[in-house]
């Protein structure tokens, strides 16, 4: 058995299937996190996310525009017809694979927005990458959401594969990510099996 596999673990792994099974449209995000967006998001906000899935109709129906990247062809597939289904016309979702010389596209694909989108989910592949351009796109003010932060950054969660100070950061971009939102103000929430993060970028 996995040195993780303890009771407590066990509870919150159940707690955690729990909700998700009794809140089907919510996000695979830990549910204080979930809490917090359904309080602070607005109709008339503007969101991205690298990475589709029950969040990207969950944000639709809250905001005014939602874009999203998804590099599995067969997911991108997927959710476009859930999205058609829900007559989210709102909802802008664009597969971009990754490989073979596609890294770029998939990682700058938000570069060229007419507006700044009011905040962005790092829930796919290449997250430190990601992360570091969301630094750069998102609003002042705006807020910068990833999933399994616990993984990336050392930390003092108890979730499993959890970065700590001996094992340091997953690569030097997440370093440098933490070191440039080192004045954000952020909410690190656990459930005792994953994490996520939300920063807010300081408004000028």
């Amino acid at each position: 058995m996995k040195s993780h596999w303890t009771i407590e673990y066990a509870i919150n792994r159940l707690r955690k299937a729990l909700f998700d099974f009794t809140h089907k449209d919510s996000p695979w995000l830990t549910q204080q996190s979930i809490k917090y967006l359904e309080f602070n998001l607005r109709r008339n906000w503007i969101g991205c996310e690298w990475g589709s899935g029950r969040s990207t109709l969950w944000f639709g129906k809250k905001v005014r525009k939602m874009y999203s990247i998804e590099h599995d062809e067969h997911w991108f597939n997927q959710i476009h017809k859930l999205i058609n289904k829900n007559l989210l016309g709102n909802v802008d979702i664009q597969h971009k694979p990754l490989g073979e010389g596609f890294d770029q596209e998939y990682i700058e694909g938000f570069r060229e927005m007419s507006e700044s989108p009011d905040f962005m989910l790092i829930d796919g592949r290449k997250r430190d990458l990601c992360a570091l351009e969301a630094v750069n796109i998102v609003k002042d003010g705006g807020l910068v959401i990833i999933d399994n932060i616990n993984r990336y950054i050392p930390n003092s969660s108890q979730a499993p594969e959890s970065a700590n100070l001996s094992t340091g950061y997953q690569s030097n971009e997440w370093k440098y990510f933490d070191e440039i939102t080192a004045n954000w103000d952020r909410i690190w929430t656990s459930d005792g099996v994953t994490d996520t993060v939300i920063y807010t970028k300081p408004a000028n």
